[in-house]
């Protein structure tokens, strides 16, 4: 995993709008991004999913085609921990 600040903006922008990177890079630094995709729904809209481990938190942050947050959900990394996973790290 790459932390915002290593991340290639270029790359990264392909597949989210400038503007959830920006959001992502000015509210989370430091993070590290264990998830970055485009999703899209049934009804044909495209949501941008972004999951940032942060100060032993993992945020599920999703924004809408323009940008714009929908949701910031978050929890934990202990949770993950307890699965013996490497989620974040």
């Amino acid at each position: 995993m790459r932390t915002t600040e290593e991340i290639n903006k270029h790359k990264v922008t392909k597949k989210i709008p400038e503007k959830v990177f920006e959001y992502v890079n000015h509210h989370f630094e430091g993070a590290l991004l264990s998830k970055v995709e485009r999703e899209m729904h049934k009804n044909g809209d495209v949501v941008f999913a972004v999951d940032a481990c942060l100060d032993d938190i993992i945020y599920h942050l999703k924004f809408n085609k323009h940008g714009a947050l929908l949701s910031n959900e978050s929890e934990p990394m202990l949770e993950y921990y307890d699965d013996e996973s490497d989620y974040c790290n």
